[in-house]
C-alpha cells in the first residue's frame, strides 16, 4: 500500500491528472528505427538545452578540451590564473567564469608542497587555525587542509583582510567567486570540533565573512557551497543568499556517497533549490556519479529538472575518471520549457511537465506508477555512453506504454 506523507502536500502542489504529451522531434540529427529514437550527443546543440556547469583544470590537451567545454557549459569553476578564464570568455561571452576559493580554510606545506597555500606563512604567523579542546589544529577529514578559526571575532576579523586582500588579487579577469565551505560543517567533515563550536554561532560567521566579501567585491559574482540539508532550517544556507548570487547544492539528488537520501530529505533539497531558482539566484545542482551507472544519472537529471529555474546548472562528475572534462548525453537534452512547477502526488511520486515531455521521480521505497493521458506511442528516454571527453553517448527515446513503472528510488523522462 503506499502511503500517504502529509508533510509532501504541505510542501508541493498536488497532481491531480495527467495530460499527454505528444513527441516532438528535438533539433538534432537523429538515427531512427521502428522503436527507437537515437540523439546523438555529438551534435550541436540546441539553444534550449538544459544549463551545465564545469568545474576543475585542464591537462596537456587544453587545446582541444577548452573550447568544448566553453561550448558545452555556462558556468565555469576554475583554480588557475586568468588566462584560460579570459579564453573561456573570449569562446563564450554569455558565460560566467568563477575563481574557486575556501571561506574558512586552506592547506598547508603538508598537503600542498613546498609551503602551502599562498597565504598559509600569514596565517601562521597570525595564529588564526582553528583548535579544538585539546589544542589541536582542526583539519578536513578528506584532504587535509586546515579550519581557520572563524568562532573567534578577532581571529575573524583577520582573516576577513586576509580573505579579501587575496580575492582582490586572485579575481583579476574573473566574473566572480565560487566560495566553498560556506555555512554549518558535518561533524564527519572536521578532525574534531573546533573548540566553543555550535552549528548557529558557525553560521552566523560565515554570514558575516560573505557579507564582508560581498562589500569589497560590489561588482563581483559570489556564489558559495553549499546546502546543508542535515542541519536545522535556517542553518541550511539559502538564508546566506542574501549577500550572494547563487549556492552549490553538492549532493544534491543522492548523498555523495551514493546512498539514496530519505523520501523527506529529498523533497527538502528539491523544494529548497526550486525556491532559491523561482527567485532569480543562480542555483548548482552537483551529483557525483560513476559514468556507467545511467540509472542514477537519470535520477540525479529528473531530480534536476524538476526544481529547475533559469539560471539553473546541472553538475554530474564522476569520481573515478581522473580528467575533470567529461561528456554526458544528457547535456543536450532539451524538454523546451516548463510549464507548471514541481508536483507531488498522495504516493509520493513527484513530477513536472515541459513542454516536450514529462519529469518524473520516485524517491519512495515502493514502486510507482503514472499514466500518461491520451492515446498513442509514447517514448521514455535511456541515456547511452558518457564519460572522460570525448565519450560520444546518446539520448535514446525507446517506445514505452502510456502506463509508466517506476521502480523504487527511480527516474524517468517520457513524452
Amino acid at each position: 500500500m503506499a502511503r500517504s506523507p502529509g508533510w509532501l502536500a504541505a510542501a508541493l502542489c498536488v497532481l491531480t491528472a495527467a495530460t499527454s504529451c505528444a513527441p516532438r522531434q528535438l533539433e538534432v540529427p537523429l538515427e531512427r528505427d521502428s522503436a527507437v529514437e537515437r540523439v546523438v550527443s555529438g551534435a550541436t546543440r540546441s539553444p534550449a538545452a538544459i544549463h551545465t556547469a564545469f568545474q576543475g583544470g585542464f591537462g596537456p590537451d587544453a587545446e582541444t578540451t577548452l573550447p568544448w567545454v566553453a561550448r558545452r557549459h555556462g558556468l565555469w569553476v576554475l583554480s588557475g590564473g586568468p588566462s584560460k578564464a579570459a579564453r573561456l570568455r573570449e569562446l563564450n561571452p554569455a558565460g560566467l567564469v568563477l575563481r574557486y576559493t575556501k571561506i574558512g580554510g586552506l592547506h598547508g606545506p603538508e598537503t600542498r608542497p613546498p609551503t602551502g597555500d599562498p597565504d598559509w606563512a600569514e596565517i601562521e604567523r597570525r595564529d588564526l587555525v582553528a583548535r579544538d579542546e585539546r589544542g589541536a589544529p582542526v583539519r578536513n577529514t578528506e584532504n587535509g587542509w586546515f579550519y581557520v578559526d572563524l568562532l573567534d571575532p578577532a581571529r575573524r576579523g583577520a582573516w576577513i583582510e586576509v580573505l579579501v586582500a587575496r580575492l582582490a588579487v586572485d579575481l583579476e579577469g574573473y566574473d566572480g567567486v565560487m566560495l566553498d565551505n560556506s555555512g554549518v560543517v558535518h561533524e564527519s567533515l572536521m578532525s574534531a570540533r573546533p573548540a566553543g563550536y555550535d552549528d548557529a554561532a558557525y553560521f552566523d560567521a560565515v554570514h558575516e565573512v560573505l557579507r564582508a566579501v560581498r562589500a569589497a567585491l560590489p561588482g563581483k559574482t559570489i556564489v558559495f557551497n553549499s546546502y546543508g540539508g542535515f542541519a536545522a532550517e535556517r542553518l541550511r544556507g539559502p538564508a546566506l543568499l542574501d549577500v550572494a548570487d547563487g549556492i552549490y547544492f553538492e549532493g544534491f539528488s543522492f548523498k555523495v556517497t551514493g546512498t539514496h537520501f530519505a523520501s523527506r530529505r529529498l523533497v527538502q533539497q528539491l523544494t529548497d533549490f526550486a525556491a532559491a531558482a523561482r527567485s532569480g539566484k543562480i542555483t548548482v545542482a552537483l551529483d557525483y556519479v560513476d559514468a556507467a551507472d545511467v540509472e542514477r544519472r537519470t535520477f540525479s537529471l529528473a531530480s534536476f529538472l524538476l526544481a529547475a529555474g533559469e539560471r539553473s546548472y546541472h553538475f554530474v562528475s564522476a569520481p573515478r575518471i581522473a580528467s575533470a572534462v567529461q561528456e554526458y548525453p544528457e547535456q543536450a537534452l532539451d524538454l523546451g520549457r516548463a510549464l507548471d512547477a514541481m508536483r507531488a502526488r498522495t504516493d509520493g511520486l513527484l513530477s513536472r511537465r515541459y513542454e516536450r515531455g514529462w519529469v518524473l521521480l520516485n524517491p519512495e521505497d515502493q514502486p510507482a506508477v503514472f499514466e500518461l493521458a491520451g492515446k498513442g506511442r509514447a517514448e521514455r528516454l535511456r541515456l547511452e555512453g558518457g564519460g572522460a571527453f570525448p565519450s560520444p553517448g546518446a539520448l535514446v527515446w525507446e517506445a514505452s506504454a502510456r502506463r509508466i513503472e517506476l521502480a523504487p528510488h527511480s527516474g524517468a523522462i517520457v513524452r
